[in-house]
């Protein structure tokens, strides 16, 4: 769609431009004709080329598009020279004036009729199109389901169809334009071409009125020029001056009449009248043309600073919306660096305090395991000690046996008896049974505990810790 309007854009370029040519030579050659020339050619309508055509010499162009300041410049113009008709023309016939005055008014109406018709064409191709495609696409036959999508190839002919059509329309749409613009440029150019004629003829009457307030004024030539001293000439009627007859004969010129001061006094007044006339038609000419530049450009410049204006206050509300944005992220980002901080600090006093509980459980644990281990080498060292002192009390018995057997062994001896066998017996016992038999009543029995090395706690700790995972588990 982009590339159709481009292109009926470039033909619109180049139909304005052959436009501006034309008008360019045919105000040459009018100006270069005769004043009093009133009827121009017209130029001949090209002929319509077909749409396929058209389309084909269309996309061979690469002249640029028409921007929408110089739209609005040639729109601006056109309404500038439709109401500048009928001011030019305020101060002259009150029937000429009525007669131009609706003239301008309706050509007005039109150029504004048609810029609204071309501002409604613009805003509703799209539309228009769209819908005229819908409304002419022929009904659909309906398919299998395995056939209801079309291709790509159907698409794509029905897109080309489409564009075609479209193009069609804008390009009948932008020759119609055309040819409206023209016909008020012609309009207009020949309305100015009047203007000019009536400034001609105003001139005419000017120099006309002068001409014929020379002729009354010849005869009071000589008073003019005479001195005050010289006697007066007789005057004759106005009517006899105005238009002196026949019979009365030739008026006899009098002698002063010869001198060139009287005719070069009035030639003087309509050599300055007609310079003073033709200087104000050049400096009103150069006024006017200068006030259109200067429209022309003040229009050009009122444009382009309402476009600066209205992008400018786009891009102030874009950066508005980025600051407050900004600002939206500013507050945000803050409030997750304060939750961030407060998370980190509940989580280093977490930590902190995880890691104190773990060392107090692991001191609990240590405690517990040791006083565990005390206990247990207290009952240990208990056990021990009780079957020790079992172990000795026996072992005291059968020696008190012993040696009581061995008492009465050694008085049989000593009085007499076998004593061989009874020596035999007591020498079969274990020599440290001997030794403690032998030494029992002497010395006192005590029991030693040996001390735990470090290692021996350590591992204490690690199968005491060993042991209760896996009772837990």
């Amino acid at each position: 769609m982009a590339d159709i309007l481009d292109k009926i854009g470039r033909y619109f370029a180049e139909q304005e431009a052959q436009m501006r040519a034309q008008c360019a030579e045919i105000a040459q050659a009018q100006a270069q004709a005769q004043p009093a020339r009133r009827t121009r050619p017209l130029k001949p309508e090209a002929p319509r080329a077909p749409a396929t055509e058209t389309l084909l010499a269309r996309r061979r162009m690469s002249l640029p598009l028409p921007t929408s300041n110089q739209q609005e410049e040639t729109d601006d113009q056109r309404v500038r020279i439709a109401a500048r008709g009928p001011a030019a023309s305020a101060g002259r016939g009150s029937g000429g004036n009525s007669l131009r005055r609706r003239l301008w008014d309706a050509l007005q109406a039109e150029a504004t009729g048609d810029r609204d018709d071309e501002r409604s064409e613009v805003q509703s191709t799209t539309s228009s199109a769209s819908t005229a495609t819908r409304c002419n696409r022929k009904p659909r036959k309906r398919r299998a389901a395995a056939a209801r999508r079309p291709s790509s190839a159907e698409q794509r002919v029905d897109e080309s169809a489409d564009k075609a059509r479209r193009a069609a329309e804008g390009l009948a749409r932008a020759q119609e334009r055309a040819r409206r613009i023209q016909m008020q440029r012609l309009e207009a150019e020949r309305q100015q071409e009047s203007e000019r004629e009536e400034n001609l003829a105003r001139l005419q009457e000017e120099l006309r009125k002068i001409d014929a307030i020379r002729q009354r004024g010849r005869p009071f030539a000589l008073r003019l020029a005479r001195p005050r001293s010289a006697p007066p000439t007789p005057t004759a009627p106005r009517a006899s001056l105005d238009e002196p007859s026949e019979a009365a004969g030739p008026e006899p010129k009098p002698k002063e009449e010869a001198t060139p001061e009287p005719e070069s006094f009035l030639s003087a007044i309509e050599r300055q009248v007609h310079s003073r006339m033709l200087l104000e038609l050049r400096v009103n000419e150069r006024a006017r043309q200068r006030a259109e530049a200067q429209d022309r450009v003040r229009t050009k410049l009122q444009a382009q600073l309402k476009t600066q204006l209205e992008r400018n206050a786009v891009k102030q509300q874009r950066v508005e919306r980025l600051v407050e944005t900004k600002d939206a992220l500013q507050r945000e980002l803050a409030a997750l660096q304060q939750d961030a901080a407060a998370i980190r600090l509940e989580r280093l006093e977490l930590e902190d305090k995880t890691r104190r509980d773990e060392l107090q459980r692991q001191r609990d644990a240590e405690r517990a395991i040791q006083q565990r281990l005390r206990q247990e080498e207290t009952q240990r060292l208990q056990d021990e000690e009780r079957q020790r002192s079992e172990t000795a009390a026996g072992a005291r018995a059968k020696a008190k046996q012993r040696v009581l057997s061995r008492g009465s062994l050694r008085r049989r001896v000593l009085y007499g008896g076998g004593g061989g066998q009874q020596r035999t017996a007591w020498r079969d016992l274990p020599p440290e049974l001997a030794e403690l038999e032998e030494f029992a009543g002497d010395r006192p029995f005590e029991w030693a505990v040996p001390p735990l090395s470090s290692a021996e706690i350590h591992r204490i700790l690690v199968d005491h810790a060993l042991s209760s995972c896996s009772d837990s588990e």
